[in-house]
């Protein structure tokens, strides 16, 4: 045995008929650190494949017990099989990454800006910097941004990112925010506006930076929060087996 695994032949197995390929797939393989979602769709998959080899060997007339030991012979090293899987997600970072960073984060930032254009549309431009924003907008408009870092950091997840990845692809639409606040700011510096006091100016750059930035990064972070953490695997007892 080695760091809970090994080869099928040296496993003591538990009792026939096994009941849950998937739960005992899960087994052997262990942690394969390649995301909860992805792990979920290697274990399945390989799973069903040793219960259709199982049923196709009973089609044929061999008992269930030489069905089943044939199945596992499709896999004669469990530990190989865990780092093949491993350096597979090794080969590729870039794309890795693509597929779980940028190619999510991007999207929710399109929405985002989609989402913008509807709402600047809708809402006067000197309203974002009115005392009393006009909530029946903005509340909507927040919630609608909790929901796009719920969309990006699930994404994320289901495609293998860590939380990390999952945090950036959640909030990522809040790039798209800086950088209109720093256009703001550097076109305020420069050209300030002629009937605006200059020390009005540091309040007006605190509201847009508090409704433009504070509060739709804290909305994009709370619908990702859920997301950050990986699903809790379940039980990977054998069936058969008896309690410790």
């Amino acid at each position: 045995m080695n760091g809970g695994f090994s080869s099928a032949r040296s496993i003591a197995w538990p009792v026939f008929p096994v009941r849950d390929w998937a739960q005992l797939v899960r087994e052997r393989l262990g942690a394969m650190g390649i995301g909860a979602e992805r792990e979920d769709e290697i274990v399945a998959e390989l799973g069903a494949h040793l219960e259709d080899c199982v049923s196709a060997a009973v089609r044929n007339g061999r008992a269930e017990s030489d069905a089943v030991d044939m199945a596992l012979e499709e896999v004669p090293d469990w530990v190989a099989l865990n780092r093949e899987i491993a350096e597979a997600k090794k080969e590729e970072p870039m794309n890795e990454r693509t597929r779980t960073l940028w190619l999510p984060g991007t999207t929710m930032l399109v929405s985002a800006y989609v989402l913008m254009e509807v709402v600047t549309r809708l809402v006067p431009h000197n309203a974002w910097i009115r005392p009393l924003f006009p909530m029946f907008i903005f509340v909507p408009w927040l919630l609608a941004y909790g929901v796009l870092g719920a969309m990006g950091a699930q994404w994320s997840r289901r495609v293998g990112g860590n939380a990390r990845t999952r945090a950036l692809a959640g909030t990522f639409p809040i790039a798209l925010h800086m950088v209109i606040f720093l256009c703001v700011f550097i076109a305020t510096s420069l050209q300030p506006h002629p009937r605006t006091p200059e020390w009005l100016m540091p309040s007006f750059l605190l509201a847009v930076f508090f409704k433009f930035i504070l509060l739709p990064g804290i909305a994009l972070a709370v619908g990702a929060l859920p997301f950050l953490r990986d699903r809790t695997p379940a039980s990977t007892k054998l069936p058969g087996t008896a309690n410790a």
